[in-house]
């Protein structure tokens, strides 16, 4: 069994753009972000008055330096701590994340991983994990409570939010097109307790104490919907959307008034939990009590996207 865990993780793997979408620069006591194309050209960034950019860099467990870039939303009640996928980087994500945060009217704290960008180090499973943890701990440092804060994974990202949702309390959990484990690219049907496995979200997701909410496009060939019908049937009130024809990076552009939409509504669901009035089970939301097979009628109704809201009885078979 040598070596199973580093083809496990090659397989899932890094992949830190070249070039990189950004520059960081010290500008007094604190830095200025520069984005830049594949050209070396600079990319003018989007500017909402409402939303006060702070770029600063915090160092990890591993000694790594990562740089984060917090928008803070004057009229925010909730922070987003976003993880982002494993080809891209926060220059890359910058406009999406403003735009995001506008949308939303949410804060959003986007973190470099090791060995991306301008972050120092190397990118590996166990750096990722202790990145999300020191971004973490900036969000404390500018007194957001922990009840403030939803952790949001796209991709490989999802294991870094799955990890840390295991170790810190926080409000909410949205995985955006995450993978059950490594294994379940070689194996549809791992064992969770493998120890050679990498990225295990399926084992750390059963620990996790908020609302969780899990979106993935039906045709994504990169991480196929089955990690996502994996990891929602082991969640006893998950809430998961399907996006039919959707693939790994295009679900927020093809069905942008949804995603916005369904985004919303898990926060306000989530901010509803926080006061103590969200029904058991998420009743009112379609499931049944057994989080395990339910057909929504907005989502079954609905001809641009949902074709089903959760997975058939077959597919969440734990006998």
């Amino acid at each position: 069994m040598c070596g199973c865990k580093d083809i496990v993780t090659r397989t899932v793997a890094f992949y830190p753009p070249r070039p990189q979408g950004y520059r960081i620069f010290r500008m007094g006591k604190g830095f200025k972000i520069i984005l830049i194309d594949e050209n070396s050209s600079i990319i003018h960034p989007i500017s909402v008055p409402w939303i006060k950019i702070i770029v600063s860099t915090v160092t990890t467990l591993h000694k790594s330096v990562i740089p984060v870039v917090y928008f803070k939303n004057l009229y925010s009640e909730f922070t987003l701590l976003y993880a982002h996928g494993n080809s891209t980087d926060i220059g890359l994500m910058y406009n999406f994340i403003s735009d995001l945060a506008m949308q939303l009217k949410v804060s959003i704290l986007i973190f470099e991983y090791s060995g991306y960008g301008e972050a120092t180090g190397k990118p590996s499973e166990q750096h990722m994990y202790s990145d999300i943890r020191a971004a973490y701990n900036f969000l404390i440092s500018q007194e957001i409570g922990w009840k403030f804060i939803v952790l949001y994974g796209q991709s490989i990202g999802s294991a870094a939010v799955c990890d840390l949702a295991t170790k810190v309390q926080i409000a909410g959990v949205i995985l955006h097109s995450p993978l059950a484990s490594g294994l379940h690219f070689i194996n549809d049907n791992p064992k969770k307790s493998a120890w050679y496995n990498a990225f295990p979200n399926i084992k750390k997701i059963t620990s996790i104490k908020c609302p969780i909410f899990i979106m993935h496009g039906t045709e994504d060939t990169e991480i196929p919907h089955t990690h996502g019908e994996a990891l929602i049937c082991e969640i006893q009130s998950p809430w998961p959307a399907w996006f039919p024809k959707a693939g790994h990076n295009d679900i927020e552009e093809k069905f942008r008034k949804i995603y916005l939409e369904k985004i919303t509504e898990f926060l306000n669901r989530v901010a509803e939990n926080k006061l103590g009035l969200v029904e058991s089970a998420y009743g009112s939301m379609g499931l049944l009590s057994d989080g395990k097979k339910s057909i929504s009628a907005e989502m079954e109704s609905s001809k641009v996207a949902y074709t089903k809201i959760m997975p058939t009885n077959e597919v969440c078979n734990n006998d």
